[in-house]
């Protein structure tokens, strides 16, 4: 008896605690109305979206929800800087949450514990804003989590070794804070890793041999930090490896051979650091390489005849260190290489003439070595080549004509050379006698190659002048033609160039530069804005309505030959930046007499006439100030590492929006 009464006692209690727990389960969902009422209160939303009461908060901007009616993502763009109001959003009403994306957002203040309890969550991103503090240990509470992406923020501390639990982690991105201390060894648990990026903090000890766990890594990014100790030979694991960026630490010893099992490897930065021992033939394995930086290192020794099999190598450099012996005439296999940086190392022997294979080289530079002999005359077969440095080498005997028509940078000086140089007509125009200096009577241009020259441009002038003379009639004759036309045409004309100004400036630059003259009355100074070292900057209304700003260079720059690859480079840079922080380049004017660069117009000036006056200085308060350094530091770092080619900046960060 008393064992049925047991037994009933059981199953009374058993059944109170289920009923118990579903009543705890029905109390934690939460509704629609409750839902609603947390975004409300968060205040990222303008009032404009909130108060409209017919508007479901599942379609506001950014907000997704899942069938039921329950928000399962958020997704803000820059348009929505939240700024201190992050840890106004009550994450536990939105328990449905699977992704919250507010890169770029202008977070500011700590990420809120609470975010910790949206255990669906899968995806949350973080990066590019000023969250403080450290990154939270109960971070490990979201197991379901794959994307954690909090890069280029103020976060500071250690990194948690909790992360480690978090196995279903494909991309991890701490980068771009101010984290310290070692990497936990924890982080070899990630087994689903397939992006480790940590670069650009202050990380220190030593990289840890369980990295080579990591078999799905395709990129890594340790880059910027105080590593120290060799590079783990576990990181031969990481066969699907694409990219691996280990450049600015301070590791030691030799180049691991097992890095040539990476034969995935593109991208291969292990430039400033303090390596040593030689190059391992093995990474002639590496045959999917683009890139391979090994500068300013301690390496010695000769280069391995196996960076040969390189064929989609585009860039090579490996100055500043201390190899030696001959250069390799297997370098000349590299069909694909660009660029070429041998400098300040201690090879000697002749210059390979296999070098002269390179059709496709723009850049080379031996300088600062022991190179003896003749400069080879195949090197004159490089019709792309730009640069081109020898300077401080014992090279003798004459100088061969140079056919390449590219020429913006040429340097011979201090070697043995004799004899005249023959060269492009520009290059006594780009290049001073001074660097040429330390040779035996290298005259600039041998004369007879001058006359040669001068004569063809007769020639050619005798016969065109006639066949301009017949073109320009035909012309004149056209013209008169067409003015006996309706005035349906100019009426047309006046249409399209009050157009839109980037149409025009892509399809008929001709008239793009007639408004621009027209706007500015032929850069007159009472549109100038400010001047600078290289240039004015005027503003200019265009026909359209759109104001534009304009950097006119100095006539002497203008006038420069050697200043045409510069501009060139500004111009070729700028259009492949896309930050906010960073002014918008709208089109160029490249001539020889006038050369200048249309910018978006920022409306309130230059931050150092704000700074002069008294009032805007004001105005500008610290918290302002503060916001404008971490913006340039924003735009500073996505410039130097996040571009598609890193770049060096000068004028071009947009610090006058305040």
């Amino acid at each position: 008896m008393m064992s049925v009464i047991c037994n009933m006692s059981l199953v009374i209690l058993i059944t109170t605690a289920f009923s118990s727990y579903s009543t705890i389960v029905v109390a934690r969902a939460p509704s629609n109305e409750s839902e609603t009422s947390a975004l409300l209160r968060s205040r990222w939303w303008p009032r404009y979206i909130t108060g409209n009461t017919s508007l479901p908060h599942c379609t506001w901007p950014g907000v997704s929800c899942d069938a039921s009616g329950s928000v399962n993502r958020i997704h803000l763009t820059h348009e929505y800087q939240i700024g201190g109001n992050f840890d106004n959003m009550n994450f536990s009403l939105l328990p449905s949450l699977t992704s919250i994306e507010l890169s770029d957002t202008g977070l500011i203040g700590e990420i809120p514990l609470h975010i910790c309890t949206l255990s669906r969550l899968t995806h949350l991103d973080l990066s590019h804003n000023y969250l403080t503090g450290e990154l939270p240990p109960c971070v490990h509470n979201l197991t379901r989590l794959e994307v954690l992406d909090i890069g280029y923020n103020q976060i500071n501390g250690s990194i948690p070794h909790e992360l480690g639990r978090l196995n279903r982690l494909t991309w991890l991105d701490l980068g771009g804070n101010f984290l310290s201390g070692a990497v936990p060894l924890t982080v070899g648990r990630l087994s689903n890793l397939q992006s480790l990026r940590f670069g650009s903090n202050e990380l220190g000890g030593s990289i840890p041999l369980e990295l080579g766990n990591l078999t799905k890594l395709d990129d890594v990014d340790l880059s910027g930090n105080s590593f120290t100790g060799p590079i783990p030979s576990s990181i031969g694991n990481l066969t699907s490896l694409t990219y691996l960026y280990l450049q600015g630490n301070e590791l030691s010893g030799s180049i691991p051979p097992e890095i040539g099992n990476l034969t995935s490897l593109a991208i291969l930065y292990l430039q400033g650091n303090k390596l040593s021992g030689s190059i391992p033939p093995e990474i002639g394995n590496l045959t999917s390489l683009a890139y391979l930086y090994l500068q300013g290192n301690e390496l010695s020794g000769s280069i391995p005849p196996e960076i040969g099999n390189l064929t989609n190598l585009t860039y090579l450099y490996l100055q500043r260190n201390k190899l030696n012996g001959s250069i390799p005439s297997e370098i000349g296999n590299l069909e694909s290489l660009m660029e070429l940086n041998l400098g300040e190392n201690i090879f000697d022997g002749a210059i390979p003439s296999e070098i002269g294979d390179l059709r496709i080289l723009v850049f080379l530079d031996l300088s600062s070595n022991n190179l003896i002999g003749k400069i080879p005359v195949e090197l004159a077969n490089l019709r792309n080549l730009s640069h081109l440095d020898l300077h401080n080498n014992s090279l003798s005997g004459s100088i061969p004509t140079f056919r390449s028509t590219f020429f913006n940078d040429l340097n011979l000086s201090c070697n043995h050379l004799e004899g005249p140089i023959s060269a492009p007509d520009s290059l006594g125009a780009y290049y001073p006698g001074n660097l040429y200096l330390g040779n035996q009577d290298c005259d600039k241009f041998d004369k007879t190659q001058a006359h040669r020259r001068r004569s063809r441009v007769i020639y050619y002038m005798t016969l065109f002048i006639p066949l301009a003379a017949i073109f320009i009639s035909c012309i004149v004759v056209v013209s008169c033609f067409l003015f006996r036309q309706p005035t349906k045409s100019v009426q047309s004309e006046t249409t399209e160039k009050k157009g839109n100004f980037l149409s025009i400036w892509n399809y008929d630059g001709r008239i793009a530069y007639e408004d621009i003259i027209n706007a500015t009355e032929d850069f007159d100074l009472k549109y100038c804005i400010g001047t600078g070292g290289y240039g004015s900057v005027y503003r200019a209304r265009l026909p359209n309505g759109k104001v534009v700003a304009l950097k006119k260079l100095h006539r002497l720059e203008a006038e420069d030959p050697s200043f045409d690859k510069s501009f060139r480079n500004e111009v070729k840079h700028l259009t492949e930046v896309r930050h906010k922080s960073i002014i918008k380049l709208h089109g160029f004017c490249l001539h020889r007499r006038c050369m200048f660069l249309v910018y978006e117009y920022m409306e309130r000036g230059s931050l150092f006439c704000a700074l002069r006056d008294d009032v805007e200085a004001v105005e500008l308060d610290w918290s302002k100030r503060v916001d404008l350094v971490w913006d340039m530091a924003h735009a500073l770092s996505y410039m130097h590492h996040d571009c598609a080619r890193q770049l060096f900046t000068e004028t071009y960060l947009a610090t006058t929006s305040y």
